[in-house]
């Protein structure tokens, strides 16, 4: 089943068995011209919760929703997970992105197709619950899509199917069952809820680590001939400044210079991020031009970073690595200065 990602908008998902009484897919009273279907009540798997899922409160950043413990690990942008599904984020966090990196690292994007494909299907419903005159071709169409829904992703073996409970999976084909398969979006509203959680907990705090990276393999091995390089000038300089007589003691600081490029390609090397495109950003691609004319092999140019909060993210943790290069240099030039001329 395909997905338009581009054209996904998001609306609250509520916790509970119910939706709340503007819901056009809810049953009503009174008459309408365009019949609603019975809303079948599914129990929540979260009965404590009462707050809607999505708020100003709850999704103000990754760290809001239980991420703060990867925050101490590593420094990381502020994401909002309801910007990324409606499609607000930039580069290097677009919804495109995004699956993109859940198909080729988590090996699997069913959670976000589901929770798209529900969101589409109930944008279209309450377009056709709103319609003054109901288009059958348009109903057939979404009673269609609503069966696809129970077959791709909610029956057991079915070709995408969810990580969710028995108990929910059951209780959906029950629903459905009783409900004479008429049209009712909302009985994937628990569903799609789940699917939103397992995101926020697994997906997300990898995808929010893995856009701090901006170097490629193939940099990286470049970066580890730079970093042994480093660290053979820094020890020549540190032996040669301690056992050759001639050597002047005022000149051992200049083993701060071969030790900063020693840390700072180190830090490199352990975050796979280029300090450089980190601070000066275009710069970027005016390295890759000149390699790519050394080397004869033309490099294309690197997408330059569009969301606010991941560059700033970017410029801190590169002034953060050029500092720590700068103290662990200078205890380098201070230890070799304060040791004795000929040990």
């Amino acid at each position: 089943m395909q997905v338009d990602v581009q054209n996904s908008p998001v609306k609250d998902i509520e916790t509970g068995s119910s939706t709340t009484s503007s819901k056009p897919d809810q049953t009503s009273s009174s008459t309408q011209e365009s019949p609603r279907p019975r809303s079948v009540a599914l129990s929540s798997p979260n009965r404590t919760s009462t707050k809607p899922l999505i708020s100003r409160r709850s999704t103000g950043s990754f760290s809001s929703i239980g991420l703060a413990a990867n925050s101490r690990v590593r420094r990381v942008p502020k994401i909002d997970l309801k910007q990324i599904l409606e499609g607000k984020t930039k580069k290097p966090a677009t919804l495109d992105e995004f699956r993109t990196f859940m198909v080729k690292v988590e090996y699997g994007s069913e959670s976000l197709d589901f929770w798209l494909a529900v969101q589409s299907l109930r944008d279209d419903y309450e377009k056709a619950i709103k319609a003054p005159v109901r288009d059958p071709q348009k109903w057939q169409n979404l009673q269609q899509r609503q069966a696809a829904l129970l077959h791709d992703y909610i029956a057991v073996s079915s070709p995408h199917e969810l990580n969710i409970s028995s108990k929910m999976r059951t209780e959906i084909s029950q629903a459905i069952e009783a409900s004479q398969n008429e049209l009712n979006p909302s009985l994937f509203l628990n569903v799609q809820r789940c699917c939103f959680e397992l995101m926020a907990a697994n997906s997300l705090p990898r995808f929010q680590r893995h856009v701090m990276i901006n170097i490629g393999e193939r940099e990286v091995q470049s970066r580890r001939r730079m970093l042994v390089f480093f660290a053979v000038v820094t020890v020549a300089v540190i032996l040669v400044s301690w056992l050759y007589s001639k050597f002047e003691r005022r000149y051992r600081w200049f083993v701060i210079l071969p030790a900063f490029g020693l840390f700072v390609q180190a830090f490199q090397l352990h975050l796979q991020f280029c300090v450089v495109w980190g601070l000066l950003g275009k710069i970027r691609n005016v390295g890759a031009a000149l390699a790519g004319v050394i080397s004869g092999k033309p490099r294309p140019a690197t997408e330059d970073v569009e969301e606010a909060c991941i560059l700033h993210t970017h410029r801190e943790l590169a002034l953060m690595i050029v500092i720590f290069a700068a103290f662990g240099s200078a205890a380098i030039g201070v230890a070799v200065y304060l040791v004795p001329i000929n040990v």
